[in-house]
């Protein structure tokens, strides 16, 4: 008789509606701020014919979804130095005082073929 065995896959995060734990903790304040700065807006003001602070409220939401899934994509310390070194240019004022040699680790089973040609092959 088959024993069937339930497997727990540690690596693989607890998700709730497509997002993890630590995606729901940045998203539920994004959410309220967004509810809370559409409703500051006066009910009159229109954008089409919806309201103002509707859209706004929109907007700010669908930027943090952007945000959480962008941390999904790559780590948020990854943006910050994107951020930092491309669109800021802020670069790092650390330097080494000089070159350090890098231990090499090389495995001499691996044999370069020099005399291959990189030209096209026409028959």
């Amino acid at each position: 008789m088959p024993l069937n065995q339930k497997v727990v896959i540690l690596n693989k995060p607890l998700k709730l509606f497509g997002l993890t734990v630590k995606q729901w903790f940045f998203m539920v304040p994004v959410a309220i701020f967004a509810f809370w700065t559409g409703s500051m807006w006066p009910p009159s003001w229109k954008l089409q014919n919806l309201p103002a602070g509707f859209v706004w409220g929109m907007a700010i939401f669908c930027g943090g979804l952007v945000a959480v899934h962008m941390n999904e994509v790559r780590p948020s310390i990854w943006w910050v130095n994107f951020f930092n070194y491309h669109i800021f240019k802020i670069m790092p004022t650390t330097y080494l005082p000089h070159h350090e040699e890098a231990t090499l680790y090389i495995d001499s089973s691996i044999i370069d073929k020099k005399d291959v040609s990189e030209e096209y092959y026409v028959q």
